[in-house]
């Protein structure tokens, strides 16, 4: 998203998990996607993908999409986060305090 919302040219490549072509696999043992290679690089944390690509495209090219302060989405993955943890808990009784 943070690709097309800059405007650069990319590629995605769809893969059937179930199916993973061994280069995938050697690419990033462990971790599903997504990930980012640049230069031979491979990013697999998606917080560190999008703070790769705002430090990397940065404007005059291409515009700027950060927070102006970087606390703020700092508070907003914490609070996505919990969120998440607490959409995905199955057991209600322990969302009763959240």
């Amino acid at each position: 998203m943070i690709l097309w919302l800059k405007g650069v040219v990319f590629n995605v490549t769809t893969v059937d998990l179930k199916r993973k072509p061994a280069d995938l696999h050697n690419l990033a043992p462990g971790t599903h996607p997504p990930f980012l290679t640049f230069n031979g690089d491979v990013k697999t944390d998606v917080n560190k993908i999008e703070e790769f690509l705002e430090e990397t495209l940065t404007p005059d090219k291409y515009p700027r999409l950060a927070a102006k302060h970087r606390e703020s989405n700092t508070a907003g993955i914490d609070i996505f986060s919990k969120f998440s943890a607490y959409i995905k808990n199955t057991k209600q009784q322990n969302n009763a305090g959240e």
